[in-house]
């Protein structure tokens, strides 16, 4: 039964790896950050190098893994949103146009 929960876990980090993937894949086809808060994305961040350390003693491997995607992927929004924010406008989605 352990077994079983943990395959949900790890099913629940892909899914969490996946929900990442249309902020990504927006930052970086169409540079528009428009609506991303740098400071919310920070403190995502943050929280997830201050869960770390507990996460790396842990014998949880889910854990282990959730955070580090966590970890990866907010660097990158937060490294796209930074350089995008208000240098092109927004994207003709944002604008309205489509």
């Amino acid at each position: 039964m352990i077994q079983f929960f943990n395959y949900l876990g790890f099913a629940g980090t892909i899914l969490v790896a996946l929900a990442y993937i249309p902020q990504v894949t927006h930052l970086l086809k169409k540079h528009c950050a428009y609506g991303i808060s740098i400071r919310a994305w920070s403190m995502w961040v943050m929280a997830g190098f201050l869960m770390l350390p507990s996460a790396l003693l842990s014998n949880a491997l889910i854990f282990k893994a959730l955070l580090i995607v966590q970890i990866i992927l907010g660097i990158l929004i937060l490294v796209f949103s930074y350089f995008h924010q208000g240098k092109s406008g927004t994207c003709p989605v944002h604008k309205g146009i489509f």
